[in-house]
Protein backbone atom coordinates (compact mmCIF):
# COMPACT_ATOMS: atom_id res chain seq x y z
CA UNK A 1 0.00 0.00 0.00
CA UNK A 2 1.14 3.49 -0.73
CA UNK A 3 -0.60 6.11 1.32
CA UNK A 4 0.04 9.80 1.76
CA UNK A 5 -1.75 12.36 3.87
CA UNK A 6 -1.20 16.06 4.35
CA UNK A 7 -2.44 18.38 7.04
CA UNK A 8 -2.53 21.98 5.80
CA UNK A 9 -3.31 25.14 7.69
CA UNK A 10 -3.53 28.72 6.55
CA UNK A 11 -3.47 32.25 7.73
CA UNK A 12 -1.24 34.11 5.34
CA UNK A 13 -0.10 30.91 3.79
CA UNK A 14 -0.67 27.83 1.98
CA UNK A 15 -3.72 25.78 2.77
CA UNK A 16 -2.92 23.92 -0.39
CA UNK A 17 -1.67 20.73 1.11
CA UNK A 18 -3.35 17.40 0.62
CA UNK A 19 -2.11 14.00 -0.37
CA UNK A 20 -2.73 10.42 -1.33
CA UNK A 21 -4.76 8.15 0.87
CA UNK A 22 -5.32 4.45 0.64
CA UNK A 23 -8.02 2.98 -1.52
CA UNK A 24 -9.91 2.17 1.67
CA UNK A 25 -10.47 5.90 2.09
CA UNK A 26 -8.56 6.34 5.36
CA UNK A 27 -7.07 9.81 5.21
CA UNK A 28 -5.95 10.10 8.80
CA UNK A 29 -2.44 9.20 7.71
CA UNK A 30 -1.32 8.59 11.30
CA UNK A 31 -0.69 12.30 11.78
CA UNK A 32 1.60 13.25 14.62
CA UNK A 33 2.73 16.55 16.00
CA UNK A 34 6.35 17.66 15.75
CA UNK A 35 8.00 18.73 18.99
CA UNK A 36 8.74 22.41 19.45
CA UNK A 37 12.40 22.88 18.51
CA UNK A 38 14.99 24.69 20.55
CA UNK A 39 16.28 27.59 18.47
CA UNK A 40 19.84 26.92 19.61
CA UNK A 41 19.89 23.57 17.84
CA UNK A 42 20.04 24.99 14.34
CA UNK A 43 21.88 22.50 12.13
CA UNK A 44 24.31 23.59 9.48
CA UNK A 45 23.16 22.65 6.00
CA UNK A 46 24.94 19.56 4.81
CA UNK A 47 24.39 19.79 1.08
CA UNK A 48 22.99 21.93 -1.64
CA UNK A 49 19.58 20.44 -2.53
CA UNK A 50 19.18 18.96 -5.97
CA UNK A 51 15.45 18.46 -6.62
CA UNK A 52 14.59 15.06 -8.01
CA UNK A 53 12.07 16.70 -10.28
CA UNK A 54 12.86 20.15 -11.54
CA UNK A 55 9.67 22.26 -11.50
CA UNK A 56 8.37 22.81 -15.00
CA UNK A 57 8.16 26.53 -14.38
CA UNK A 58 10.09 29.02 -12.28
CA UNK A 59 8.47 31.86 -10.39
CA UNK A 60 8.95 34.80 -12.71
CA UNK A 61 10.94 37.80 -11.45
CA UNK A 62 9.81 40.43 -13.98
CA UNK A 63 8.29 43.54 -12.50
CA UNK A 64 9.13 42.84 -8.87
CA UNK A 65 9.66 45.23 -5.98
CA UNK A 66 13.37 44.95 -5.25
CA UNK A 67 13.23 46.12 -1.63
CA UNK A 68 11.19 43.03 -0.64
CA UNK A 69 13.61 40.57 -2.16
CA UNK A 70 15.40 38.28 0.26
CA UNK A 71 18.35 35.92 0.25
CA UNK A 72 17.83 32.30 -0.78
CA UNK A 73 18.37 29.90 2.12
CA UNK A 74 19.14 26.24 1.42
CA UNK A 75 19.15 23.58 4.12
CA UNK A 76 19.23 19.81 4.33
CA UNK A 77 19.42 17.15 6.97
CA UNK A 78 18.33 13.72 8.15
CA UNK A 79 15.60 13.00 10.65
CA UNK A 80 14.71 15.97 12.85
CA UNK A 81 16.24 19.43 12.66
CA UNK A 82 15.82 23.10 11.86
CA UNK A 83 16.53 24.85 8.61
CA UNK A 84 18.91 27.76 8.61
CA UNK A 85 17.35 31.01 9.76
CA UNK A 86 15.72 33.12 7.06
CA UNK A 87 14.58 36.73 7.34
CA UNK A 88 11.20 37.39 5.75
CA UNK A 89 10.99 40.77 4.04
CA UNK A 90 7.19 40.87 3.82
CA UNK A 91 6.84 39.77 0.20
CA UNK A 92 6.01 36.35 -1.23
CA UNK A 93 8.03 33.43 0.13
CA UNK A 94 8.59 30.45 -2.17
CA UNK A 95 9.17 27.26 -0.17
CA UNK A 96 10.48 24.10 -1.87
CA UNK A 97 10.51 20.88 0.14
CA UNK A 98 11.86 17.52 -0.91
CA UNK A 99 12.28 14.29 0.96
CA UNK A 100 13.75 10.94 0.05
CA UNK A 101 11.87 7.93 1.40
CA UNK A 102 13.78 5.28 -0.59
CA UNK A 103 13.99 2.06 1.38
CA UNK A 104 11.72 3.35 4.18
CA UNK A 105 8.66 1.16 4.59
CA UNK A 106 7.02 3.87 6.69
CA UNK A 107 7.91 7.53 6.50
CA UNK A 108 6.45 10.56 8.28
CA UNK A 109 7.47 13.99 6.98
CA UNK A 110 6.47 17.02 9.07
CA UNK A 111 7.28 20.68 8.47
CA UNK A 112 6.22 23.68 10.52
CA UNK A 113 7.29 27.30 10.50
CA UNK A 114 8.63 28.58 13.83
CA UNK A 115 9.78 31.99 14.96
CA UNK A 116 13.20 33.02 16.22
CA UNK A 117 12.25 31.82 19.71
CA UNK A 118 11.39 28.36 18.38
CA UNK A 119 7.63 28.82 18.83
CA UNK A 120 5.19 27.65 16.11
CA UNK A 121 3.55 30.55 14.35
CA UNK A 122 -0.01 31.34 15.37
CA UNK A 123 -1.99 31.52 13.21
CA UNK A 124 -0.07 28.93 11.24
CA UNK A 125 1.65 30.02 8.03
CA UNK A 126 2.38 26.50 6.93
CA UNK A 127 1.96 23.03 8.36
CA UNK A 128 2.84 19.90 6.42
CA UNK A 129 2.27 16.37 7.65
CA UNK A 130 2.78 13.60 5.11
CA UNK A 131 2.84 9.85 5.60
CA UNK A 132 4.25 7.30 3.17
CA UNK A 133 3.77 3.58 3.52
CA UNK A 134 5.29 0.76 1.56
CA UNK A 135 4.92 1.64 -2.10
CA UNK A 136 2.61 -0.39 -4.29
CA UNK A 137 3.39 1.74 -7.32
CA UNK A 138 5.57 0.76 -10.21
CA UNK A 139 8.43 3.12 -10.97
CA UNK A 140 8.08 4.89 -7.62
CA UNK A 141 11.01 7.36 -7.60
CA UNK A 142 11.30 7.34 -3.81
CA UNK A 143 11.23 11.14 -3.62
CA UNK A 144 8.53 13.75 -3.37
CA UNK A 145 8.78 17.50 -4.04
CA UNK A 146 6.39 20.18 -2.85
CA UNK A 147 6.73 23.82 -3.90
CA UNK A 148 4.37 26.64 -2.95
CA UNK A 149 4.11 30.39 -2.36
CA UNK A 150 3.14 31.68 1.07
CA UNK A 151 3.54 34.83 3.18
CA UNK A 152 5.36 35.64 6.41
CA UNK A 153 5.16 38.88 8.33
CA UNK A 154 8.62 40.55 8.40
CA UNK A 155 10.91 38.81 10.86
CA UNK A 156 13.24 35.87 11.43
CA UNK A 157 12.00 32.30 11.03
CA UNK A 158 13.04 28.65 10.75
CA UNK A 159 11.46 25.58 9.24
CA UNK A 160 11.13 22.81 11.83
CA UNK A 161 11.51 19.57 9.88
CA UNK A 162 11.02 15.94 10.91
CA UNK A 163 11.43 12.97 8.56
CA UNK A 164 11.09 9.90 10.70
CA UNK A 165 10.71 6.27 9.71
CA UNK A 166 10.33 4.70 13.12
CA UNK A 167 12.08 1.31 13.17
CA UNK A 168 13.04 1.87 9.51
CA UNK A 169 15.31 4.80 10.35
CA UNK A 170 15.21 8.50 9.57
CA UNK A 171 15.01 9.97 6.09
CA UNK A 172 16.81 12.75 4.26
CA UNK A 173 15.15 16.11 3.60
CA UNK A 174 15.95 19.30 1.75
CA UNK A 175 14.37 22.75 2.05
CA UNK A 176 14.86 25.91 0.00
CA UNK A 177 13.36 29.29 0.91
CA UNK A 178 13.33 32.00 -1.77
CA UNK A 179 12.03 35.57 -1.78
CA UNK A 180 11.78 36.84 -5.37
CA UNK A 181 10.08 40.14 -4.49
CA UNK A 182 6.53 41.38 -5.02
CA UNK A 183 5.44 41.02 -8.66
CA UNK A 184 3.72 43.92 -10.37
CA UNK A 185 3.00 41.93 -13.53
CA UNK A 186 2.84 38.32 -14.62
CA UNK A 187 2.03 35.90 -17.38
CA UNK A 188 -1.00 36.66 -19.49
CA UNK A 189 -4.12 34.54 -19.72
CA UNK A 190 -4.76 32.13 -21.44
CA UNK A 191 -1.93 29.83 -20.44
CA UNK A 192 -1.31 26.12 -20.04
CA UNK A 193 1.07 24.74 -17.45
CA UNK A 194 2.42 21.22 -17.00
CA UNK A 195 3.63 20.37 -13.52
CA UNK A 196 4.61 17.53 -11.22
CA UNK A 197 3.63 16.95 -7.59
CA UNK A 198 3.15 20.28 -5.79
CA UNK A 199 4.13 23.35 -7.80
CA UNK A 200 3.34 27.01 -8.46
CA UNK A 201 1.63 28.71 -11.40
CA UNK A 202 2.55 32.34 -11.81
CA UNK A 203 2.74 35.09 -11.17
CA UNK A 204 -0.29 35.61 -13.40
CA UNK A 205 -1.86 38.90 -14.47
CA UNK A 206 -5.62 38.73 -13.98
CA UNK A 207 -7.99 40.83 -16.07
CA UNK A 208 -11.27 39.66 -14.62
CA UNK A 209 -12.59 36.20 -13.71
CA UNK A 210 -10.69 33.14 -14.96
CA UNK A 211 -11.53 29.47 -15.27
CA UNK A 212 -8.87 27.16 -13.85
CA UNK A 213 -8.90 23.53 -14.98
CA UNK A 214 -6.58 20.84 -13.58
CA UNK A 215 -6.20 17.40 -15.11
CA UNK A 216 -4.14 14.67 -13.46
CA UNK A 217 -2.57 11.64 -15.08
CA UNK A 218 -3.37 8.06 -14.26
CA UNK A 219 -0.75 6.69 -11.85
CA UNK A 220 1.20 3.53 -12.61
CA UNK A 221 -0.23 1.19 -10.03
CA UNK A 222 1.06 -2.17 -8.96
CA UNK A 223 -0.05 -5.73 -9.70
CA UNK A 224 -3.27 -5.45 -7.67
CA UNK A 225 -4.52 -2.73 -10.05
CA UNK A 226 -6.28 -1.02 -7.18
CA UNK A 227 -7.36 2.55 -7.92
CA UNK A 228 -5.50 5.25 -6.05
CA UNK A 229 -7.65 7.79 -4.28
CA UNK A 230 -6.03 11.05 -3.28
CA UNK A 231 -6.73 14.64 -2.43
CA UNK A 232 -5.69 17.59 -4.52
CA UNK A 233 -6.17 21.31 -4.01
CA UNK A 234 -5.65 24.57 -5.82
CA UNK A 235 -5.32 27.72 -3.70
CA UNK A 236 -4.92 31.22 -5.16
CA UNK A 237 -2.56 33.65 -3.45
CA UNK A 238 -2.12 37.36 -3.98
CA UNK A 239 1.07 39.10 -5.08
CA UNK A 240 2.45 38.95 -1.52
CA UNK A 241 1.60 35.27 -1.09
CA UNK A 242 -1.42 35.69 1.18
CA UNK A 243 -3.82 32.84 0.48
CA UNK A 244 -7.41 33.26 -0.56
CA UNK A 245 -10.25 30.74 -0.46
CA UNK A 246 -9.56 27.33 -1.95
CA UNK A 247 -10.45 27.19 -5.60
CA UNK A 248 -10.48 23.41 -6.00
CA UNK A 249 -10.48 20.89 -3.16
CA UNK A 250 -11.28 17.34 -4.13
CA UNK A 251 -10.84 13.70 -3.17
CA UNK A 252 -10.98 11.64 -6.34
CA UNK A 253 -9.70 8.51 -8.03
CA UNK A 254 -6.98 9.37 -10.53
CA UNK A 255 -7.08 10.34 -13.30
CA UNK A 256 -9.41 13.29 -12.83
CA UNK A 257 -10.30 16.64 -14.36
CA UNK A 258 -12.00 19.48 -12.53
CA UNK A 259 -12.45 23.17 -13.14
CA UNK A 260 -13.77 26.20 -11.31
CA UNK A 261 -14.13 29.93 -11.89
CA UNK A 262 -11.92 32.21 -9.83
CA UNK A 263 -12.74 35.87 -9.18
CA UNK A 264 -9.39 37.50 -8.37
CA UNK A 265 -9.24 40.18 -5.71
CA UNK A 266 -5.88 41.47 -6.98
CA UNK A 267 -4.45 42.17 -10.43
CA UNK A 268 -1.49 39.82 -9.97
CA UNK A 269 -1.21 36.56 -8.08
CA UNK A 270 -0.23 32.90 -7.98
CA UNK A 271 -1.97 29.54 -8.00
CA UNK A 272 -0.59 26.86 -5.68
CA UNK A 273 -1.34 23.42 -7.11
CA UNK A 274 -0.93 20.36 -4.95
CA UNK A 275 -1.30 17.00 -6.62
CA UNK A 276 0.72 13.84 -6.99
CA UNK A 277 2.56 12.94 -10.14
CA UNK A 278 2.04 14.80 -13.43
CA UNK A 279 -0.75 17.29 -13.99
CA UNK A 280 -1.79 19.89 -16.55
CA UNK A 281 -3.52 23.15 -15.68
CA UNK A 282 -5.15 25.69 -17.96
CA UNK A 283 -6.05 29.25 -16.98
CA UNK A 284 -8.38 31.12 -19.33
CA UNK A 285 -10.85 33.97 -19.24
CA UNK A 286 -14.19 32.89 -17.77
Amino acid sequence: MHRRAFLGATAFGIGVLAGCVSSEGDNSGGLVEAATPAPTATPAPTATPTPARTPSREVADAGVTDDLRGDTVRSSGTGKGLSDRFTAMGGPVVVSLQFDYTGMRNSNFIVKAVDDAGEPLSPLVLSVNEVFEEARLRDDPGRYTLRFVTHFEPGDYFLDVTHAGGPYGDGAWEAVVEQPGVPTSGESVPLTVEGFDGDVIGPVTFDGPVRVTVETAAPKIGPTDEPIVYNYRVVPTDARGASESRLLNSVETAPLMQSAVYFPTTDVGYLNVHSWGPWTATVEAA
